[in-house]
C-alpha cells in the first residue's frame, strides 16, 4: 500500500456535515511550595535525576492562546536518522510486527488484535538505522519541531509504550502532541515543562517494554495528534480504569497519520495541521445529547466548532475521521435531534468509502443500521465528559 495516498485528496462531497499581603506569610508559603515540589517533582528543579516512577505532566500543559501561533510543524525534521520510509520503496524504513507485513508499521488498522479483529495502530513504527555489536539500536531520537516537554515516563513497565516522552507544539488549530515511544533511555535533562527546539535529543531508539518488543524488532513508535480531554484522569477514575499518565495516557490521544504530515510539511505544501484537518473527509457523523455547554475538546480546538456555543442540554452534531479524530462539531438541527428519542447518541450517516477498516472499531452495522460499538461509545463518552 503506497503510504502517500493522502485522505485529503478524497472527493469534496464527503468533507462537510450533512447538515493571595503579608510579606512574611507570602515568603513562607512560597518556601513551602518550593520545598514540596523539590520532593514531589525533582525533575522540575534539578537535572541528572533518576526518577523511580513516571513523572507527572507539566502543570500548565495547555496555554489558552496556543492557537494564535503559527504551526511549529513548518520545516520539521525527522525524529531519527531513518529517512527511507519517505522513499517510494518505503518498506525498508519501517519496522513491521511479528507478521512481517510492512503495512503493520503504518498508521491505521494495519494489524490484528488479540481477538483476531483489525487493531488500530495510532502511529508510525520507524526502523533503526544503526546498531552496536550487540544489536542494540544507537539512533538518537530528537524533537521533530519546537515545543515543550509535557510528560516523561521513565518506568518501562508502566505502559505498553515503554519509556516514552510527549511534547506539545503550537498550531493554529490549538496545541498538538508528538509522542516518542519504546525508547531505550531518556536523556537526563528531558523534564516536564522544559522548552525544546527541533532537533533536541530526547533519547535513543529501543525496544521497551522488553516483555513486549524483542530486540530484533526495536523501533521508534512516533505519533502526532490532538488531545481529547484535559480532565482525562478524572474520567478514567470515574470509569475505574487504570491510569498512571494523567492526560497523556494513550487512551486520550487522537493520532493523525504521521506519514501524511511528514510528506506535507517536508515537501512544503503543509501550512498548518488546522488546514490539514479541514481537508479531511469525515467517515461518519453522530448526533449526541450534549451537556452543560461546549465540550472541552472544542474549547481547546475552537476552529473545529461551527457556529455559536451550544446552550446546556443541546444536541450536538459531530463528524469523525476514519481514525476516530473529531473533525468538527456544531449544534444539531431539530430534525437531527429528533433521532435521539430513544438514545443519547445515534450514528446518522456513514461514508463507507472513507470509513474503510479503520472506523469499524468505533461503529458497526447491526440489523441493517449503523450504530456505535462499545469502543465508539466509550470514545464519545470521553469526548463529552464534564
Amino acid at each position: 500500500m503506497p503510504p502517500r495516498t493522502f485522505r485529503s485528496s478524497r472527493p469534496s462531497h464527503s468533507r462537510g456535515f450533512p447538515y493571595l499581603s503579608l510579606a512574611l506569610l507570602a515568603a513562607a508559603v512560597t518556601g513551602f511550595v518550593v520545598l514540596a515540589i523539590s520532593f514531589a517533582r525533582p525533575g522540575l528543579l534539578s537535572r541528572g535525576h533518576t526518577p523511580t516512577r513516571s513523572e507527572t505532566a507539566a502543570p500548565d500543559w495547555f496555554p489558552g492562546d496556543i492557537g494564535q501561533h503559527p504551526s511549529a510543524f513548518i520545516g520539521p525534521i525527522l525524529p531519527t536518522p531513518q529517512r527511507r520510509f519517505l522513499d517510494p520503496d518505503w518498506t525498508n524504513g519501517v519496522q513491521p510486527t511479528v507478521s512481517g507485513n510492512p503495512e503493520s508499521a503504518l498508521y491505521g488498522s494495519t494489524r490484528k488484535g488479540a481477538n483476531g479483529l483489525p487493531a488500530f495502530h495510532e502511529g508510525l513504527d520507524i526502523a533503526p538505522v544503526n546498531r552496536d555489536r550487540n544489536g542494540q539500536p544507537t539512533d538518537p531520537v530528537v524533537a521533530v519541531a519546537d515545543g515543550r516537554i509535557a510528560y516523561v515516563n521513565r518506568v518501562a513497565g508502566d505502559s505498553n509504550y515503554g519509556l516514552y516522552v510527549v511534547l506539545l507544539h503550537a498550531d493554529p488549530v490549538g496545541e498538538l502532541y508528538t509522542l516518542y515511544a519504546h525508547l531505550a533511555e531518556i536523556a537526563a535533562d528531558v523534564t516536564p515543562g522544559r522548552p525544546v527546539a527541533r532537533g533536541t535529543r530526547l533519547g535513543t531508539v529501543g525496544h521497551t517494554p522488553t516483555s513486549i518488543i524483542p530486540l530484533a524488532r526495536a523501533h521508534l513508535h512516533f505519533e502526532i495528534g490532538l488531545i481529547v480531554h484535559r480532565r482525562y484522569a478524572s474520567w478514567a477514575t470515574q470509569k475505574k480504569l487504570k491510569n498512571l499518565h494523567g492526560p497523556f495516557n494513550g487512551g486520550n490521544l487522537a493520532g493523525l497519520d504521521p506519514l501524511e504530515i511528514f510528506h506535507l510539511f517536508l515537501e512544503g505544501t503543509g501550512t498548518s495541521v488546522k488546514d490539514y484537518l479541514a481537508a479531511q473527509a469525515p467517515a461518519f457523523w453522530v448526533v449526541a445529547r450534549g451537556g452543560r455547554g461546549l465540550p472541552d475538546y472544542f474549547q481547546r480546538y475552537p476552529s473545529l466548532w461551527e457556529g455559536d456555543r451550544p446552550p446546556p442540554g443541546s444536541a450536538l452534531m459531530l463528524a469523525f475521521s476514519e481514525g476516530g479524530v473529531p473533525l468538527r462539531g456544531r449544534r444539531a438541527t431539530s430534525e437531527e435531534e429528533s433521532h435521539l428519542r430513544r438514545s443519547t447518541a445515534v450514528v446518522l450517516a456513514v461514508d463507507e468509502a472513507v470509513l474503510g477498516r479503520n472506523g469499524r472499531r468505533l461503529i458497526l452495522r447491526r440489523n441493517g443500521s449503523w450504530t456505535l460499538s462499545a469502543s465508539g461509545t466509550q470514545w464519545l463518552d470521553l469526548l463529552l465528559f464534564e
